[in-house]
């Protein structure tokens, strides 16, 4: 609990956990690029599963960050899954290090 109300007063990630969230981040934004264009989905699939599980590992190991939400949003719209959106929002929160 102590470390979760040190991350959000300094509002940076310590190092090991960027990394870790940056390694999630690259593994899926590769399976939404390289395999789920290979399906044709509704607006429920696993493409959207696999977002909603993303934000919120992302708010596990990053603590809760609008810029997560912003993301999901992001990702619920059509098309913008081929772009790396949780590689560039993990990008963007600062780190210790």
């Amino acid at each position: 609990m102590l470390q979760g109300q040190l991350l959000r007063q300094t509002g940076k990630l310590s190092t090991r956990r960027k990394a870790i969230a940056m390694g999630l981040a690259v593994v899926v934004d590769a399976i939404q690029i390289f395999v789920f264009p290979a399906f044709i989905t509704g607006a429920v699939g696993p493409d959207l599963f696999l977002d909603i599980g993303m934000a919120l590992a992302l708010m596990v190991l990053c603590g809760f960050r609008w810029q997560i939400v912003a993301g999901l949003i992001l990702e619920l719209i059509p098309g913008l899954t081929l772009f790396p959106t949780w590689f560039a929002l993990v990008a963007l929160i600062p780190s210790e290090g």
